[in-house]
């Protein structure tokens, strides 16, 4: 099966972070008669090189993430390195080695004593403390950075420059190599936690996790340094769970690139930010895009309210955003569309409005483009069919209109399309026949009319669900669904087809067939009905009522629908199974 360059599948832990999906969308358990639909948890195994800053620019390049170097300092400084002790004593000490420069200076040009500079005890140099001058030098890197917001009290700007020059265990000069990076690391924190009134779910700054011990009466350790982290978990039947994991809290003493979420390069420069389901609220902090080499913003499942800031789609090295899961509102930021480094967004499950630009064809390193269950109004793009890398769409649950365009069939290397739940008509366009890596073709709940495109049986090696329930769809199902021999999800029903049901379809791996409210003539095939049981046929639901006259005969159904009444009764098979 081919793929887009560089694309990674698989399952990513790292340092606490939140990856750790499906590639961009991967199949999980499998799906259950009735079953909510429910996946936005996607993720992307993004990865990043070692190279120069030119192949950083190449979006198809194979890049990867090392471990971070761990640095071990004290949790709490000893009172000689503390800030403000520092600041009184250097003049102190200043102050004597200029008194003892003078003595020397004055014994030699009187010619009293010829003295031996190495006679005196060597004098220890003084550690370099935010003194007045120090402090604007902090304070000039920082608004360099930021703005002029860090001089304005109270500010979470404020209060990480006041960490870093006061409190840090890492006593950081303002010469520092990574000074910048933890300075802003720190505003994200601060921001986030609206000043620490509004601690996360699990490892915040040394001592914070106290009150929330308090107010959660849960048993939170806190040695200065490790802490519990509560990774964000789906389990296979869709239910959100939290499993503890030893992780480095953010604002100890440890190096900013081993906090659990920053994920660093092997020369410990930030990468990737990535904090899922952690109880983070307001708006999306615009810092974030004054990390240069970030390619990584991963904040799924939190509590961010407010709108895309344009700032994220500034971001040059930026190649997975993924926001999903939030209460972001506003429509798309139009700088969005010629992000063109981009290769994975996923927006979905918030209240995103407007309608999709026709400028999507520029993001043509797009892989994945997740904007599902929003209120998404308009119509489907033709430029989509650019987008020759897509590999996952997925815009079900929104309120588009129109037709589906056979743009989308030049998507050659498409694996699933989700655009179910919305209000598309017209009839499914023949070009999908050129779908040849499509896996997951899901259109129910639309108004789409005409019939099964006769190309969709053909060269679909890795079909496996195909869903066009409750539609308008007529014509009857061909022989040739036979081709389909990896299919195992068909569900058909609610629609106008008829006709009897073909017994190739018995050529198929089906465990979950819907074929019920349609004006289907004849019995479900006995052949189909001798794969029954676990792990092969599982759920059969069609017409085989009322009792005593049904419209089609079946001796498989878990489920027997009237036509006429469109009502619905489990059989002994759904009571056996």
């Amino acid at each position: 099966q081919s793929t887009a360059p560089g694309l990674e599948y698989g399952e990513i832990r790292n340092n606490g972070a939140g990856w750790g999906g499906h590639g961009y969308g991967g199949a999980g358990a499998a799906l259950q008669a009735g079953e909510q639909y429910n996946d936005e948890s996607l993720a992307v195994a993004v990865v990043v090189n070692e190279e120069d800053d030119d192949y950083y620019n190449d979006p198809n390049s194979n890049i990867f993430l090392p471990s971070a170097i761990e640095y071990d300092p004290d949790s709490k400084p000893p009172i000689h390195k503390n800030r403000r002790f520092r600041f009184y004593a250097s003049g102190l000490v200043l102050t004597a080695l200029v008194l003892m420069g003078t003595i020397i200076t004055v014994a030699v040009l009187h010619g009293t004593k010829k003295i031996d500079p190495y006679t005196f005890s060597p004098t220890a140099t003084p550690t370099i403390a935010p003194t007045n001058g120090q402090e604007g030098i902090f304070k000039e890197q920082f608004a360099a950075a930021v703005g002029s917001i860090v001089y304005q009290p109270g500010t979470p700007h404020d209060r990480a420059a006041e960490w870093i020059m006061f409190e840090d265990p890492m006593s950081l000069d303002p010469l520092a190599d990574n000074l910048i990076q933890r300075f802003l690391l720190a505003v994200f924190y601060f921001t986030t936690s609206q000043n620490e009134q509004q601690p996360w779910k699990s490892c915040n700054r040394p001592g914070s996790d106290r009150k929330l011990q308090q107010q959660t009466n849960n048993n939170v350790p806190d040695d200065g340094k490790t802490c519990d982290f509560q990774r964000f978990m789906r389990s296979s039947d869709d239910q959100v769970f939290y499993q503890p994991e030893l992780a480095i809290r953010w604002l100890s003493g440890v190096h900013e690139c081993k906090w659990v979420g920053a994920v660093c390069d092997d020369v410990d420069v930030l990468r990737a930010l990535e904090l899922w389901g952690q109880d983070i609220s307001g708006t999306l902090p615009v810092e974030i895009a004054s990390f240069p080499f970030l390619q990584s913003i991963s904040l799924a499942y939190n509590n961010f309210t407010g709108p895309m800031p344009v700032d994220y789609a500034m971001m040059r090295h930026l190649i997975n955003l993924e926001l999903h899961g939030n209460q972001l509102t506003g429509s798309i930021p139009s700088q969005f569309w010629k992000a063109q480094a981009l290769q994975n967004l996923n927006i979905i499950s918030n209240q995103i409005s407007g309608n999709i630009s026709t400028e999507v064809g520029l993001l043509t390193n797009l892989k994945g483009l997740h904007l599902a269950h929003n209120q998404l109004t308009g119509t489907l793009p033709t430029e989509l069919g650019k987008l020759e890398f897509l590999g996952y769409i997925r815009f079900y649950d929104n309120f588009l209109t129109g037709s589906l365009p056979t743009e989308l069939g030049n998507l050659r290397i498409l694996q699933e399309m989700w655009f179910f739940e919305n209000s598309l008509t017209g009839r499914i366009p023949t070009e999908f026949g050129t779908l040849d890596d499509i896996s997951s073709l899901k259109l129910q709940y639309n108004r789409l009319t005409g019939t099964i495109p006769e190309s969709l049986y053909f060269n679909k090696p890795y079909l496996t669900e195909l869903e066009m329930d409750s539609n308008l769809l007529i014509g009857t199902i061909s022989s040739s669904i036979g081709q389909l021999t990896r299919l195992s999800l068909l569900y058909l029903s609610r629609n106008r087809f008829t006709g009897t049901i073909p017994s190739e379809i018995s050529n198929l791996r089906l465990n979950y067939v819907w074929l019920h409210i349609n004006e289907f003539e004849g019995p479900i095939p006995q052949s189909m009905c001798d794969r029954y049981g676990p792990g092969q046929l599982e759920i059969v639901n069609a017409d085989c009522g009322p009792v005593g006259d049904p419209a089609q005969e079946c001796e498989c159904c878990t489920v027997c629908c009237d036509r006429s009444t469109e009502l619905c009764r489990k059989t002994s098979y759904a009571e056996d199974s």
